[in-house]
């Protein structure tokens, strides 16, 4: 138990280092020790679920508030592209309310194929970019591929990913260092109880909005071990380098 809780610390020293400096290179993510895909999962909605359309182009969309957050994203979206060689560029766009979009049909079906969903039974029809309608669902849980045999580092790469958008970047949600914001969250909230408990975080306790608040928002409280303290303290340093950033 010690040998893995020395592991432990060194992935994250290793991650702390190797983002002192956002602006060198093509990207300041350790290659090695941080799951991309984990992170992305870490990051993305889930409001109501994971939308998924038929063909779909839309990856992710962003608040006009959380323009740092969207910057991180797309730096991890690119490394995803180079890491499993998809043929396709990722396409960031804002549109005329201030959200940020992010696009690519490729890289929104690798994302989706996470999921559990069916959209041959779905009822539900969408108007997609090219004015056509076409079958959309929201899947309500990721694929148990991906949520089984879940090791440390896939963990801590979630709960990386999950803290820069529901605490650095939730817009006055937490009120707090350790916590996390779940709005509407479908299935980001039983897997980040999960891991943090794993890594023997305690005290932790839930504060929901009234029953029939729109929307619902339930904010998860903890104390934290001495690792997860490390990596939101390396994720805090990760989001104010962005932050500072020219936009």
């Amino acid at each position: 138990m010690f040998i893995k809780y020395l592991i432990v610390i060194y992935i994250l020293f290793l991650l702390i280092v190797n983002c002192s400096n956002p602006t060198s290179g093509s990207s300041s993510i350790n290659k090695e020790q941080d799951s991309t895909l984990y992170f992305i999962l870490g990051i993305i909605d889930d409001y109501m679920g994971r939308f998924i359309v038929e063909n779909g182009l839309r990856v992710e969309s962003f608040y006009p508030a959380e323009t740092t957050t969207s910057i991180i994203f797309q730096e991890y979206i690119n490394k995803l592209i180079e890491e499993n060689n998809i043929k396709d560029t990722l396409i960031k766009e804002v549109i005329q309310s201030g959200h940020i979009e992010f696009n690519s049909r490729k890289v929104t079906e690798y994302i989706n194929n996470c999921y559990v969903y069916d959209l041959e039974s779905s009822s539900m029809l969408w108007l997609n970019e090219e004015s056509i309608y076409v079958p959309a669902v929201r899947s309500h849980a990721l694929k148990p591929e991906i949520t089984n045999n879940v090791d440390n580092i896939e963990k801590l790469a979630f709960l990386k990913g999950l803290y820069i958008r529901n605490n650095l970047g939730s817009d006055g949600n937490c009120d707090s260092t350790y916590c996390i914001s779940f709005v509407n969250s479908v299935y980001r909230y039983s897997m980040a109880e999960e891991y943090l408990l794993s890594f023997n975080c305690t005290d932790l306790s839930v504060e929901d909005s009234p029953p029939d608040a729109v929307p619902f928002n339930r904010i998860l409280y903890f104390k934290p071990s001495e690792v997860i303290d490390s990596l939101f303290k390396n994720a805090k340093q990760l989001y104010e380098q962005y932050d500072s950033l020219p936009k």
